[in-house]
């Protein structure tokens, strides 16, 4: 009789791939963090321009209610 062949040593351990549900959610933390980011940063130039220019005060306050009344129905659009 002959010798069975010897077993095959078992392959060596794959390093672990990071599930695509955990890459998903750290995009979506940075996305909201940059969304935040460039929100204060347009919050504050608004803020500088209305303090060194009073007079612009009401046009840019008529805009950013403006912008406020198109966004409202888009984002109950799209959370549907």
């Amino acid at each position: 009789m002959s010798n069975p062949a010897p077993a095959e040593p078992p392959p060596p351990p794959q390093p672990q791939q990071p599930s695509q549900d955990s890459n998903r959610s750290l995009q979506l933390v940075i996305n909201v963090f940059l969304l935040v980011m460039v929100l204060l940063l347009v919050a504050g130039l608004l803020i500088y321009v209305i303090w060194r220019h009073p007079s612009l005060a009401t046009p840019i306050a008529t805009a950013v209610a403006v912008i406020g009344v198109i966004l409202t129905p888009l984002i109950a659009i799209l959370k549907r």
